[in-house]
């Protein structure tokens, strides 16, 4: 089953209090789409009609494809991150294959200060030609919810993505001139977030695929001792100040001592992405925080149906409140999909024990393999 509304994006509620008592949230992208249909990301980017053909003809073939599978694809325009970063003057790249990607120049953080300094409408760089793709979209599939692609990054990733090597350095060499670009970075994030909203036609920032949350990769860069002066207070404050719908962050690379710190945060959901050096378990034991727990696409290759279903029974016996994958188009072959079924199954397996009174502990026997050295030990996914 295809759904198109995008359930999991439901402003009045987070993804977990969705996904209760379990769930396993398979979703796709146009990219995914355009694949099935030999229309090229490429296309896709420069090109609402290419989007439009994506949608029409990749739907059928990905239903399918993945018959008996409950597959989240809303619309949306290209899912670019780094739309505040380029409405404030970042330059991007499109190759003819793979993913955008910041031209970034190494710029010094007082020229970046200067920058976010300056009055803004967001109106800078691609944004008329993504705001047009929207209105494109949304004349193309009456009555569907067309999300907005054109986004933002979180702020220590932000002030990467302006500053380079710069922002690395700064935090050592010039922390008073950082801390200063860091709440300017804040002041222009919540001014774009609000823009956004406001070009959406939303009351909160609630986009696919990360409805509100911020994205803060780089931030697990940092050391823990720079969080508390560094990272915790910007977070903090965006979410705060900016229209989100709830408490979320995706942070992934982060360490088993960054986990702690973000106790303070009081979050909704915390999805730790792809973090090779975390498994549930870990973060169970290290945090009181919700959070979720992802099958990365480049795993599946390496592991059997054995391990994919079990993937899913483990992180619930370990704590997490949901799991979820993204289709990606290395993974619509025979093979992978079958191992998606497996997982998607274990999954089911777990919310129907839950839900008939089973306590997660008792979860284990839903196990198909035997794992004498623990199932993250075997995972591909874990380093020790």
């Amino acid at each position: 089953m295809i759904r198109t509304e995008n359930y999991i994006s439901r402003p009045d509620r987070s993804s977990r209090r969705i996904a209760y008592p379990y769930d396993a949230f398979v979703f796709t992208s146009a990219e995914t789409l355009g694949y099935l249909c030999n229309i090229s990301l490429y296309d896709e980017f420069m090109d609402a009609e290419a989007s439009i053909e994506a949608y029409r003809k990749g739907e059928p073939i990905l239903a399918e494809l993945f018959e008996g599978i409950d597959v989240i694809a809303p619309v949306t325009t290209p899912i670019i991150k780094y739309g505040h970063m380029n409405s404030v003057g970042v330059p991007l790249i499109f190759p003819k294959t793979g993913q955008v990607a910041l031209d970034m120049k190494q710029t010094d953080l007082s020229e970046v200060l200067k920058i976010l300094k300056k009055p803004c409408d967001f109106l800078g760089g691609l944004t008329p030609f993504h705001v047009e793709y929207l209105k494109k979209l949304r004349q193309a599939f009456p009555g569907r919810r067309v999300h907005w692609g054109w986004q933002s990054e979180g702020p220590v990733t932000t002030i990467w993505g302006l500053a380079g090597n710069d922002a690395m350095y700064g935090v050592y060499d010039e922390p008073e001139l950082f801390r200063e670009c860091m709440d300017a970075v804040i002041d222009s994030l919540v001014g774009y977030t609000k823009f956004y909203c406001q070009i959406d036609g939303t009351a909160v920032m609630d986009p696919f695929p990360d409805h509100g949350r911020i994205c803060d990769d780089i931030a697990a860069m940092f050391s823990p001792a720079l969080w508390g002066e560094f990272v915790l207070p910007y977070w903090k404050r965006f979410m705060d100040e900016a229209p989100v719908p709830s408490r979320k962050i995706h942070c992934e690379d982060m360490k088993k001592s960054h986990l702690g710190l973000l106790d303070s945060l009081n979050l909704e959901d915390y999805d730790p992405g792809i973090s090779p050096f975390l498994n549930p378990q870990m973060i169970a034991d290290s945090t009181d925080t919700p959070f979720c727990w992802r099958l990365g696409s480049f795993l599946y290759p390496q592991m059997s149906e054995e391990m994919c279903h079990d993937f899913a029974i483990q992180a619930a016996v370990d704590g997490a409140q949901y799991t979820f994958t993204a289709i990606e188009p290395m993974m619509c072959t025979p093979e992978i999909i079958r191992k998606i079924r497996a997982y998607y199954d274990g999954a089911m397996e777990v919310r129907k024990a839950l839900i008939e009174g089973s306590s997660r502990s008792d979860l284990k026997k839903l196990l198909h393999g035997c794992y004498h050295d623990a199932y993250w030990d075997n995972w591909a996914g874990f380093r020790k």
